[in-house]
C-alpha cells in the first residue's frame, strides 16, 4: 500500500506499519464482508493509504449491494462496468494482490486488526493536535517516551493513558495545599516524637510477628465476608473515641501491606503523625515482641533507652511497607478532592482506599441523608469502575448509644447507604452487665475443632477477664455469609491488638429496658 501524500503530514514512526494495519483490515473486510455491519464504526476516513480507502470502499459497496462472497470472478464482474476502478484495482496487482492479503489474515483476530487501526488513528490524531508523543516525560521519577509505551497498547489504554496524564496534571494544580506522600517513618517524626512534640490523642494495629508466624487478626470475619473484595465498598462504624480508626489499622491496611498490596488513607480529622505512632508501637509488638514501648510512650517522648529498638522498627517499615502506604489528609468532607484521589491513583496501582472518617459537607444541610447516601454510590461507582476496594468509616450516632445490638439504624443520619454497601460491620464495648454472671451476660463461646482440625456444631464457652478490654462486632450486612451474628474481640489499645475471641450472643434490650 502507497503512503504517498502522506509521509510530510505524519512522522515515520506513526507510518512504519501502516500499509501492514490497513492490510489486515480491509482483508478480513473482503474475507467474511457481514463484519462490514459488525464494524460499523469503521469508514474509508479510517484509512490514510490510496490503497487502503480504495479496497475498502470497493467491499463497502459490494455488501451494500448484496455480495455475500469476493472471489475473483465476482469482484472483476462488479468491476467491469467501471472503467476506472478497473483500472486502478489492475495497477495495484489485480485480485492476486488482495488474494495474497485475505490468505494471510485470521477472522479470529479481526477485533484486534480494527482495534490497531483505531490505536494508530488516535496516535494521528493526537499528533496532529500537538500532543507530545515523542518528548520525553517524567514518570513516576523514570524517563519515558511516551511513543514507545503506547504503540504497545490497546486503542482503550491509549486513551486511559491520557486521562490519566491529564488527571495527574488537573490533580497536583486543584488540589492547592493537599499533597499525596508516601507514609514512611523517618528520623525527623521519631525526633519528634522523641521531643514530646507528639502530644495528642492516638489509635492503633496488627500484623505478622518477624518469624512469619501468623497473628491472628479476624480469622472468623474474614470467612464471614470472605476477604476484603475490590470493587466493593463496606461500612465499618462505632461511635466516637471507640476506636474506628485503630480498627482499620489492625484489620485493613496491615492485612493488605503484608499481602504486597498498595493502600491510601484518606483522613480528614487525623494527622498523618498519629498514624506513624500507631505503626510504629505495632510493629515493635507484633514483629519483634517488644513491648516496652505504647503509642503513649511516643507521644510523651524521652525514650533515649529505648531509641536502637524503635530504630530496629523503622528499618522493618522501610524495607518492607515503604511506598505501600499513600497518605491523604483532607481539608474537608466533600467528595470531589476524594474523587480525583482514587482515579489518579487506581492508575498508579493502589488497589485499597481507606475514606476516614465519612461524614455530610455540611451537618446543617436540610438534606444530609440524601447527600451521605448519594456520596456513598459515587464511592460505589468508583470501586466498581476502577476494580478497587473502598472502606467507609462512620460514626454511630449519639443517640444510639445505649443500643445494646447494633444495626445499621445506627448509623448517624445515613442508615440508608445499607442497599448500597457490600459489609456493613459495627462495634461498641462490652458492657459491664455483660461479662460472666451479668443480668446480660453475651456468653461468649467458640465452636471446638474435632482431630482432623475442622470445626464441629460443639460449642466451648469462654470466661471473659473483667480486667480487660472487649469490643462486639455486629456483622449488620454482608454479601458473602449471613448476617446478624456478633464477634468478641480482646482490645488492648497500648498496641492496638485486636484479638477474636470467638463468638457474642447480645440482647435486644438497650441499656435503661427498652427495645
Amino acid at each position: 500500500m502507497f503512503l504517498k501524500g502522506i509521509e510530510e503530514k505524519y512522522p515515520k514512526e506513526l507510518l512504519e506499519n501502516r500499509p501492514i494495519i490497513e492490510g489486515q483490515v480491509v482483508g478480513v473486510l473482503w474475507k467474511q464482508p457481514d463484519l462490514y455491519d459488525d464494524f460499523d464504526s469503521l469508514n474509508a476516513e479510517a484509512f490514510i493509504t490510496e490503497d487502503g480507502q480504495f479496497y475498502y470502499a470497493i467491499g463497502k459497496e459490494m455488501y451494500r449491494r448484496g455480495y455475500e462472497l469476493f472471489d475473483e470472478q465476482t469482484v472483476l464482474a462488479f468491476l467491469t462496468n467501471n472503467k476506472i476502478l478497473l483500472e486502478g484495482f489492475e495497477k495495484r496487482g489485480g485480485y492476486a494482490n488482495i488474494q495474497e492479503v485475505i490468505d494471510i489474515v485470521t477472522l479470529e483476530n479481526a477485533n484486534t486488526y480494527v482495534d490497531d487501526l483505531f490505536k494508530w488513528n488516535i496516535l494521528n490524531n493526537l499528533y496532529i493536535e500537538g500532543f507530545n508523543l515523542f518528548n520525553k516525560i517524567k514518570v513516576e521519577g523514570k524517563e519515558i517516551c511516551p511513543f514507545n509505551i503506547l504503540k504497545k497498547m490497546s486503542s482503550q489504554q491509549v486513551a486511559d493513558w491520557y486521562e490519566w496524564r491529564i488527571e495527574n496534571i488537573t490533580l497536583n494544580k486543584s488540589l492547592g495545599n493537599i499533597k499525596i506522600v508516601d507514609l514512611t517513618i523517618d528520623d525527623e517524626f521519631i525526633n519528634k516524637c522523641n521531643s514530646g512534640e507528639e502530644m495528642g490523642l492516638s489509635y492503633a494495629k496488627i500484623g505478622t510477628d518477624i518469624n512469619g508466624k501468623t497473628i491472628w487478626g479476624s480469622p472468623i470475619l474474614s470467612n464471614s465476608t470472605m476477604g476484603i473484595h475490590k470493587g466493593d465498598v463496606e461500612v465499618i462504624g462505632a461511635s466516637s473515641g471507640k476506636g474506628k480508626s485503630s480498627y482499620v489499622l489492625a484489620e485493613r491496611v496491615f492485612p493488605i501491606i503484608e499481602n504486597g498490596e498498595k493502600v491510601c488513607v484518606m483522613a480528614n480529622e487525623m494527622n498523618i503523625d498519629k498514624y506513624k505512632k500507631i505503626l510504629l508501637s505495632m510493629i515493635l509488638a507484633y514483629k519483634f515482641n517488644y513491648f516496652k514501648i505504647t503509642r503513649r510512650n511516643l507521644t510523651k517522648g524521652n525514650f533515649d533507652d529505648k531509641l536502637d529498638q524503635i530504630k530496629k522498627a523503622q528499618k522493618y517499615f522501610n524495607e518492607h511497607y515503604k511506598g505501600l502506604i499513600k497518605f491523604v489528609k483532607l481539608t474537608d468532607y466533600g467528595m470531589n478532592t476524594a474523587k480525583r484521589i482514587v482515579k489518579k491513583l487506581s492508575k498508579e496501582g493502589v488497589g485499597y482506599f481507606i475514606y476516614d472518617t465519612f461524614k455530610a459537607e455540611s451537618m446543617a444541610d436540610e438534606n444530609v441523608r440524601g447527600k451521605l447516601i448519594e456520596n456513598s454510590k459515587i464511592f460505589f461507582r468508583l470501586a466498581e469502575k476502577y476494580n478497587v476496594e473502598v472502606t467507609i468509616v462512620m460514626q454511630l450516632a449519639i443517640y444510639m448509644d445505649n443500643t445494646r445490638f447494633l444495626t445499621s439504624a445506627c448509623l448517624s443520619e445515613a442508615k440508608g447507604i445499607k442497599e448500597i454497601v457490600s459489609e456493613i460491620l459495627l462495634f461498641r464495648e462490652l458492657w459491664d452487665d455483660e461479662y460472666d454472671g451479668g443480668k446480660f451476660d453475651v456468653k461468649p463461646y467458640r465452636f471446638v475443632k474435632d482431630e482432623n482440625g475442622k470445626y464441629t456444631n460443639t460449642k466451648e464457652y469462654i470466661t471473659l477477664d473483667k480486667n480487660k478490654k472487649y469490643r462486639l462486632m455486629f456483622v449488620d450486612k454482608t454479601r458473602n455469609d449471613d448476617d446478624g451474628k456478633v464477634v468478641l474481640y480482646e482490645f488492648n489499645g497500648a498496641w492496638n491488638l485486636w484479638r477474636e475471641i470467638g463468638f457474642a450472643t447480645v440482647s435486644h434490650i438497650n441499656r435503661g429496658g427498652n427495645k
